[in-house]
């Protein structure tokens, strides 16, 4: 007698639509041994149905005619013949899939090598299609899908089968760390010579990782489910009856101040009105919106909760094990980030300049809405640097503008422990727990979000609003609630006067509400809960970007500027008359279009670079960090890789969408960099990609996640925890190490070495105006290519000092105008010293100094990278108003202002 598993239905109908598996309505045929087909029938039958026709096969040939059919998990301990034979068939395909996987590999590095790349990834496909086929049989042999788990316990027990995927984790992670470090060998650096070699080892690490995980057969970790019930609605015009009137009010009046806020704001300015309608405006959008846990009476109530009447708060702070661990992260983190702080970077930029002076505007009174200057910025962070130099202890410095920085990179910190668990779910919460732990750990000891912190620019608000605004749409994919959409709205809305690249951030929104349609494309009012919540969001981001809205219509070259350069080519074209005379005109719509489809080709290539960023070659503006350097180090660049393994394994064994979110949100952040396909040099940036951070790190920190649950499934949990912690301190630390080298020394040679040792001239300038001179008596004269005056006036404490002049001649008349035409607080001081910085260069203005002024002298100035950065300065002796006005008179040609005769000097010898 055979098993039911040992025989197949074969269902014949002269109608080819009921030709399979499933009989037609009006038959219902006996199913046939498979014993009784022949090898025609068991072929055709196969490319129908060809799990259930090895499972057929199998059953056939183990299990003999006369043997009672027995359910697989009840099957009895006598039954050794079976489980040998399970055995003997899941040994032999095991080791044809890793004889063909590790054939695949070497076939495809030995070519990579030899430079046939060709042949290479032909015998690889080969070679990978085998092992597929492979581990197909392999699973089959092992009984179906379903019973997957239980059938392979035969083979091997759950103990062994749990320690021998840790083990290939485990080389996994050694694989990818061997294939960091293998990109990094050598110099130069080359795609045929390293990434070649160590790209191997990158995808044999991806592909033992996944091989392990589905050796193993079960999923590491459970993932809080999707919600599938909702509260009823009842679209009624009764229901309309039952709204609070104070939503009513709200509902009516934010338009209304919406209108105040778009007049209000025009020409790029925030007046008293429009600002405080536009705040106005906010709160009414959120009463008219936000769910009823958010009205100010349960609110309250919730706070008066906290004291019992005995007077006693329930509020105590708990120090427990991941209490602990958090502070130490924490205490790392900020370490790591102000360690050396006055050294690192060791001078500033134009950018640091321009971000200095336009929050002393702010403090003298403009109002910016976008701030235009330097291709245009947008403006939040000028508000919180004006704003945080009155402080105490703080000025408008470079100091205070890193000082800024660095604190906004440490909120950022405590929030990628929140982001941690809103991955998790509110039913895995120490699962979140130990996610947000690593989490936070990776991104403390990161170089990428260290560089972009102590850079001092606006780029590190890009990370914190990424974060918050992806956690909020994991709660919103997941529960459906409006209160989780409208809290994503306001991070969007204010998050676009942060950084450009957030304007890539509403793509993300439509991504993780598209996905998570998708997942329930079949319920109808999940789905119109979805688009409403949605809408609820765009209106909340709408009334906050309306003062930039406004902007953006008066400006609109301006506001798209920098991203339309990046796409579009440059603003003015170059071209050559009939005449060979080189003429400059504004590029037109006809020329941008042109301009796109010539570039546009280069997209794919850029995407390429972007995606390679991680492991191989980084940002190469020295700006941002060690040019071409890989923007992850060896070990995160391995978990990045296995924690996308991670992700395909959760998003099949989990169905849960956010595991489809968090690469796509990954892919998404790096468009504002891959999108730049008329500057392909800019390609990857390390800052125009800030905000694919978040996404990264959390899917870094998911093989880790699997270790220690792994540990926790295997030994008690405080043992588990306890290894899972070390090996995951340990990886940290290697990261740390190498991070720390990476910046804090050869990040710091690269910017020495690159920018103008603007503090040197600073120190120079404050001593002159503290001993024998004044700011007003110090001068620049300019040269191609050199410094920016207005960086060491700020440097030197002097943030408007204005004396930097074009050229040698021009000299004698500023100087006369400040003498007699009134130059304020840089009135000149003909009783103090003067002094003149120049390059070390220009002759001609060595020269013309020594003439006009022969009893000065000369000192040549000794940088750190002496002779490239060294400078000279001259040093004239007090001149006093009798010579300066005989000076004035002699080397000023048609002055602003007459030179004035100083009275004369009274004859005392009478």
């Amino acid at each position: 007698m055979n098993r039911p598993d040992a025989q197949l239905s074969i269902c014949v109908s002269k109608d080819e639509n009921h030709m399979g598996l499933t009989p037609p309505p009006d038959e219902n045929p006996s199913p046939r041994p498979i014993d009784d087909m022949t090898l025609a029938e068991i072929t055709a039958q196969f490319f129908r149905a060809p799990r259930r026709t090895i499972q057929a096969l199998r059953g056939a040939s183990l299990v003999d005619d006369e043997t009672p059919a027995v359910p697989h998990d009840h099957q009895p301990a006598d039954s050794a013949p079976d489980q040998r034979a399970a055995f003997a068939l899941s040994l032999v395909m095991g080791l044809a899939f890793a004889g063909a996987l590790a054939s695949g590999f070497a076939l495809v590095w030995r070519g990579v090598l030899g430079g046939d790349v060709l042949s290479a990834l032909l015998w690889g496909s080969v070679a990978a299609s085998v092992a597929s086929v492979a581990l197909y049989w392999l699973k089959s042999s092992c009984g179906a899908t379903g019973d997957f788990r239980a059938r392979f316990a035969y083979t091997l027990p759950f103990a062994p089968r749990q320690w021998l995927k840790l083990a290939l984790w485990g080389a996994a992670v050694w694989l990818g760390v061997v294939a960091g470090y293998t990109f990094l060998e050598g110099q130069p650096r080359t795609e045929d010579a390293q990434l070649a070699a160590g790209l191997p080892y990158l995808l044999a690490a991806f592909s033992l990782w996944l091989f392990a995980a589905i050796f193993a057969g079960d999923a590491v970790w459970s993932s809080t489910p999707v919600d599938r019930t909702f509260p009823q609605w009842h679209w009624r015009l009764s229901r309309i009856g039952r709204v609070h009137p104070v939503r009513v009010f709200a509902i009516i009046l934010t338009p209304v101040l919406m209108v105040v806020v778009w007049n209000q704001t025009a020409f790029n300015q925030f007046r008293p009105a429009g600002f405080w309608a536009w705040v106005l405006s906010i709160v009414c959008i959120l009463v008219a919106l936000a769910p009823s846990s958010w009205s100010p009476l349960v609110l309250g109530r919730r706070l008066l909760a906290l004291w019992p009447a005995d007077g006693s708060p329930r509020l105590c702070l708990r120090f427990s094990w991941k209490t602990t661990i958090f502070v130490v992260i924490l205490l790392v983190g900020i370490v790591f980030r102000l360690h050396d702080f006055g050294q690192m970077p060791p001078q500033m930029t134009s950018d640091h300049k321009e971000k200095i002076l336009d929050a002393q505007r702010v403090l003298d009174g403009s109002r910016d809405v976008f701030f235009m200057n330097n291709g245009g910025r947008e403006g939040f962070q000028m508000y919180a640097m004006a704003l945080f130099s009155q402080l105490p202890g703080q000025g408008m410095t470079h100091h205070s503008l890193m000082l800024l920085a660095v604190i906004e990179s440490i909120i950022t910190l405590p929030i990628v422990f929140w982001l941690g668990r809103q991955v998790m779910g509110r039913d895995q919460r120490e699962a979140g727990d130990i996610l947000g732990l690593i989490l936070m750990a990776l991104l403390a000891v990161s170089y990428w979000h260290l560089a972009i912190s102590r850079l001092a620019l606006r780029i590190v608000l890009t990370p914190l609003v990424g974060a918050l605004l992806l956690g909020f749409l994991i709660r919103a994919m997941r529960h459906n609630r409006r209160a989780d959409f409208i809290a994503a709205g306001l991070v969007l809305g204010f998050g676009l006067y942060t950084y450009q690249a957030v304007r890539m951030m509403p793509v993300m929104v439509l991504a993780a509400v598209g996905i998570a349609i998708l997942w329930r494309w079949r319920d109808l009012r999940a789905i119109t809960r979805y688009v409403v919540h949605l809408a609820a969001l765009v209106a909340v981001s709408l009334v906050i970007f309306m003062p930039l809205l406004r902007f953006s219509t008066d400006y609109f070259d301006s506001f798209w500027m920098r991203s339309a350069g990046r796409v579009f080519g440059d603003d003015v074209i170059q071209e050559r008359g009939d005449d060979g005379e080189i003429i400059l005109r504004d590029a037109n719509i006809e020329d941008r279009f042109t301009a796109l489809i010539d570039n546009l080709p280069e997209l794919g290539n850029n995407i390429r670079n972007a995606l390679l960023m991680f492991h191989w070659r980084g940002d190469e503006a020295w700006i941002n960090g060690v040019p071409f350097h890989p923007q992850l180090d060896p070990v995160a660049g391995a978990l990045l890789l296995l924690g996308l393994a991670a992700c395909a394994v959760a998003l099949f064994r989990l169905r849960d969408p956010v595991y489809l979110l968090l690469p796509l949100a990954l892919f998404i952040m790096l468009l504002p960099s891959a999108l730049s396909i008329a500057m392909t040099n800019e390609n990857p940036s390390a800052t125009r990609t800030s905000g694919a951070i978040p996404p990264t790190f959390v899917i870094m920190s998911l093989p880790l996640l699997g270790l220690v649950m792994t540990l926790k499934r295997l030994l008690t949990r405080r043992v588990a925890l306890s290894i899972g912690g070390v090996v995951v301190a340990l990886l940290v630390y290697l990261s740390l190490g190498f991070n720390w080298t990476l910046y804090y020394d050869d990040y710091r040679q690269t910017y020495r070495y690159t920018t103008w040792p603007y503090r040197i001239p600073a120190e120079i300038l404050r001593g002159f105006h503290m001993s024998d001179g004044h700011y007003a008596n110090a001068y620049m004269i300019g040269y191609t290519l050199w410094w920016d005056y207005r960086i060491i006036g700020i440097e030197a404490g002097a943030l408007d000092w204005p004396n930097g002049i074009v050229g040698i001649e021009n000299l004698p008349r500023w100087m006369s105008d400040q003498q007699y035409c009134g130059a304020g607080d840089y009135a000149l001081h003909t009783g103090r010293d003067f002094m003149v910085f120049y390059h070390r260069d220009d002759d001609d203005t060595a020269a013309q100094l020594r003439e006009w002024f022969p009893d000065g002298y000369a000192k040549r100035i000794i940088t750190y990278n002496s002779p490239t950065f060294d400078f000279y300065i001259f040093r004239v002796p007090a001149m006093g108003d009798r010579r300066f006005y005989e000076f004035a008179l002699r080397h000023v040609e048609n002055p602003s202002c007459p030179p004035i005769p100083p009275p004369p000097v009274e004859d005392q010898s009478g």
